[in-house]
This record gives C-alpha cells, sequence and structure tokens, in this order.
C-alpha cells in the first residue's frame, strides 16, 4: 500500500506541476498578447491620422480595409502575437502605398500663364522655342512612374517632339506638377 501512496503522490506531484507550469505560461502568453496588441493599435490610429486627400480611391480603400481588418483582428477573441504582427505590418504597408492621384487625364491640353495671360506655343527659332502666345499649342501629357511626358508634336527632324523647357523638339523629359489654389 505504502507503493500506492507514493505513486498517488508522485502523480500529484505532477499534476501540481504540470498545472502550475500552464497557469505560468498562460500568464506569459497574456502578457505578451496584451503587449502585442498595442503595436498595431498604434499603426491604427498612425493610419487613420494619415493625409489621403489627393490619393487614389483604390490606395484609400486599401487603407481602410487594412485599419478595419486590424480593428478586427485586436477584437478577435482568437487574436495571437503573430495575426496582430502581421494586422500592423498591413496597415503600415497600406499607408506606405498610399498613391497621389494624378492631376490631368492622359490627353491633350493647353497651358496657360495665368501670369501673362498667354498660351504656351512654339515660335523664334525654326518655331521651336517654348514661347508664350496668344494662340496656344496643344501637347498631349502621359503620365509614366509619377512624372508627365509632353508631347509638343513640334518636330526639327527625328523624334525629338518634347517639351524639354526651352525647346519643343527636345527629348522627353518628366515633368511634375502641383495643384495650385
Amino acid at each position: 500500500s505504502s507503493a500506492a501512496e507514493k505513486a498517488i503522490a508522485d502523480a500529484k506531484t505532477a499534476i501540481a506541476t504540470a498545472e502550475k507550469a500552464y497557469t505560468d505560461q498562460k500568464a506569459a502568453d497574456d502578457a505578451a498578447l496584451a503587449v502585442a496588441k498595442t503595436a498595431p493599435q498604434d499603426a491604427i490610429t498612425a493610419a487613420k491620422a494619415a493625409n489621403v486627400e489627393g490619393m487614389t480611391a483604390e490606395s484609400v480603400q486599401a487603407l481602410n480595409d487594412a485599419i478595419a481588418a486590424a480593428e478586427a483582428a485586436l477584437a478577435a477573441e482568437t487574436a495571437t502575437v503573430e495575426s496582430l504582427n502581421a494586422a500592423k505590418t498591413d496597415v503600415e504597408a497600406a499607408v506606405a502605398g498610399l498613391v497621389v492621384a494624378p492631376l490631368f487625364a492622359d490627353g491633350k491640353y493647353y497651358i496657360y500663364n495665368n501670369g501673362v495671360q498667354k498660351y504656351l506655343a512654339a515660335g523664334a527659332s525654326w518655331g521651336t522655342h517654348a514661347v508664350v502666345n496668344a494662340t496656344g499649342l496643344d501637347y498631349t501629357l502621359t503620365l509614366a512612374d509619377g512624372k508627365y511626358t509632353m508631347d509638343s508634336q513640334v518636330s526639327n527632324g527625328g523624334n525629338k517632339h518634347f517639351l524639354n523647357g526651352e525647346w519643343n523638339d527636345g527629348d522627353a523629359m518628366g515633368w511634375t506638377f502641383e495643384a495650385t489654389t
């Protein structure tokens, strides 16, 4: 009987040790989860404060979707440190992925100078020098990689028919435009 009693006592000790280990691990996991919840919450707060004015509707929608998914991850009873870290990463990626909406659609435009109240045109040396004039030149604007090319359709030979700042028959170069009030 003493061997049986010792075996029972050893089993009770093993059970108590296992229960303590489980309780300690659960407390550590809960503490880690509580800490892990601050990072996505901080990312959500920063994302909601991001300036989305002038950004494409698609990139703003992606940001809003990432915020909603992160809020759902925070509220989930099955949240894990990994799921919360992924939510934080997704929100930060959506903020970084905001895309500035183009000011102009690709197409033909007359460019007007409000200061002198004239249009950008071609004139002077062989009709290729960039000048301002009462009648304008229609430029074809094309957006690529965040910059526009301005095709003047004025050529002094070859494929050089872009506005390069001074001449209308230059090599293609990228232009950026900013909205003014």
